[in-house]
C-alpha cells in the first residue's frame, strides 16, 4: 500500500504540471515513446536474459512455483 501512495506522490505532479502548462498531449511524442521504450526493452533482455521474458510468460498462462519464483525475483 506504501508503494502506491509514494508512486501517487511522484506521477501526480508531474502529470498536474503537463495539464497546467497546456495538456498532456504535446507531451506526448510516438517517436520519443519509442526511442526510450526499445531500448529499455533491449536493455532488459540483455541484462536479465530469459528471466524478463520469463516474468512476462508467467502473466499470462498457469506456470510451475520455480518459474514463478524465477519471475517474482526479476
Amino acid at each position: 500500500m506504501a508503494f502506491i501512495k509514494y508512486l501517487f506522490l511522484i506521477i501526480m505532479p508531474i502529470v498536474a504540471g503537463m495539464v497546467m502548462s497546456g495538456g498532456v498531449a504535446q507531451f506526448l511524442d510516438a517517436p520519443s515513446g519509442f526511442i526510450v521504450i526499445v531500448p529499455t526493452v533491449g536493455t532488459l533482455l540483455v541484462a536479465y536474459r530469459g528471466s524478463f521474458l520469463l516474468s512476462f510468460s508467467a502473466i499470462w498462462k498457469n506456470v510451475d512455483t520455480e518459474t514463478l519464483e524465477t519471475a517474482i525475483a526479476f
